[in-house]
């Protein structure tokens, strides 16, 4: 609790308000701000990175997760825990291929290790370190593979990674929640 504010609460509002598309809006990486909207207009858009999120918070319904599924997503979650990041990298990689959401060939087993690394550096503030820093990390993940917008096979297909839980020292009550999204091209399919 920080200012009378519950960040798990906070996190989930937050998020809650840019998946309905209360702001339209998105940052283009050049400090401009364009709309977030489909080739319709329709700021309801549901992407990737949108789907990974809400699955690795929780907040996914049966119904939405076959909502996805219809929009052509393939996702799997689980929970890893540990000072070791091998670990944590290894558990999310064999989650992902034990459920054939991404193969084994190595373009898409590279495009999924770029994106756990990504969402690890969101988790770990931009360091690659937990053990080795005494610091212990305890995650709820979902790995999606799809189109980048739903209903956009143009882009190709991607995998995006999402990470959410608690990262701090290894003694109870000295974590803090953290948040973490990478997502990486798998090419067109053909």
């Amino acid at each position: 609790m920080h200012g009378g504010v519950q960040w798990d609460g906070a996190v989930r509002q937050a998020l809650h308000a840019v998946s309905l598309g209360e702001s339209g809006m998105a940052d283009n990486g050049n400090g401009n701000m364009n709309r977030n909207v489909n080739q319709n207009g329709n700021q309801n858009v549901r992407t990737i990175g949108k789907v990974a999120v809400h699955m690795a918070l929780g907040d996914m319904s049966e119904e939405d997760i076959a909502a996805a599924s219809d929009q052509g997503y393939r996702l799997v979650a689980g929970s890893v825990g540990s000072m070791d990041l091998k670990k944590v990298i290894a558990a999310i990689e064999t989650a992902a291929r034990r459920e054939g959401v991404v193969s084994t060939e190595y373009p898409e087993d590279h495009a999924l290790y770029h994106a756990i690394i990504e969402a690890l550096h969101g988790v770990g503030r931009g360091q690659l370190a937990l053990g080795s820093i005494l610091r212990t990390a305890g995650l709820r993940f979902c790995v999606v593979r799809g189109p980048q917008i739903a209903g956009d096979t143009g882009r190709g297909l991607w995998v995006a990674v999402a990470l959410y839980g608690s990262i701090g020292g290894p003694i109870r009550g000295n974590e803090h929640e953290c948040l973490g999204l990478g997502i990486s091209h798998l090419g067109h399919p053909g």
